[in-house]
């Protein structure tokens, strides 16, 4: 039988080593997917829904959501038909343009990156204001540096991403079941659905590791992709949808972009009062 190629690449050519670590069991792999969308553009999601409404953050959260998941769900399928292994390989498949995809995905890659770190470090500078906010963002580079040198880390990295998940929740709850409720609340505002719009689209973006995430499945089947994309995304909207609404239900208009910024800040001296300044800090307005 003719071998049959598409575009320079045969079909049924092995994949290349690019695998993270052992391969990933079904459970393990929505974990990584779960991970991988859940990064710190999530605690945007509470102003989201107070710009547009909380029926009108719900519905566009769940488009898009819905959308970047069946395109997850193409480009595991298009893995596959085309032997293709990463996405410049699948430009290549597709466009006759391998340099061209590389080069865009490294610059997403590279900006997301830049975005991640600048966010990580200046939510972290809202609650420990002590400390520079410089200082903040060499940590958080240094962090993301490390865990990128080893691909074995990335899977401890997803456990550690989604415990932080819990963290930021049980702050939130905490935090807010100690302010005063809005009065009232909108369901939908047709003047902050671009804006709202732009926040969810930023969320859900995380399609450039999908490769990795994929490859590095024990099993790559349709059905089994089917059952980790399902749960993944089911996963992925109870968390958003938690914390956009419990945001904004505990804030109202008054919700801060990012959350943390509501949550409130803890102040580190080096006099004897630290403790006090925390209680303090904890104590409702």
């Amino acid at each position: 039988m003719a071998t049959v190629k598409y575009g320079s690449l045969e079909e049924g050519r092995p994949y290349a080593a690019d695998a993270i670590g052992d391969p990933a069991t079904e459970r393990a792999a929505v974990i990584n997917l779960v991970s991988l969308f859940t990064g710190t553009g999530m605690l945007s999601l509470p102003y989201a829904a107070a710009r547009a409404g909380w029926l009108g953050g719900i519905v566009i959260l769940a488009g898009v959501q819905g959308t970047f998941m069946y395109t997850l769900y193409i480009l595991a399928l298009s893995f596959d038909a085309s032997g293709a292994n990463s996405f410049a390989e699948l430009g290549e498949v597709a466009l006759n343009a391998r340099r061209l995809i590389t080069f865009s995905v490294f610059v997403e890659m590279m900006l997301a990156l830049t975005s991640l770190e600048v966010s990580i470090a200046l939510n972290c500078y809202s609650v420990f204001a002590a400390a520079p906010a410089l200082l903040w963002l060499i940590l958080s580079t240094l962090i993301s540096l490390s865990l990128s040198l080893s691909k074995r880390w990335i899977s401890a990295a997803s456990v550690i991403g989604v415990s932080m998940i819990i963290v930021i929740l049980a702050a939130l709850i905490v935090s807010g079941s100690n302010t005063h409720a809005p009065e009232e609340y909108k369901m939908f505002d047709s003047s902050g659905v671009e804006l709202s719009l732009g926040l969810t689209l930023f969320c859900c973006g995380g399609h450039a590791a999908f490769s990795s995430i994929y490859n590095n499945m024990e099993d790559k089947s349709e059905a089994t992709l089917r059952r980790v994309i399902y749960r993944g995304a089911v996963s992925l909207f109870t968390i958003y949808a938690s914390i956009m609404l419990l945001g904004y239900f505990f804030y109202g208009e008054d919700t801060a972009m990012p959350i943390t910024l509501n949550i409130g800040s803890i102040e580190w001296t080096s006099r004897g009062d630290s403790l006090s300044q925390l209680q303090s800090s904890l104590e409702p307005n």
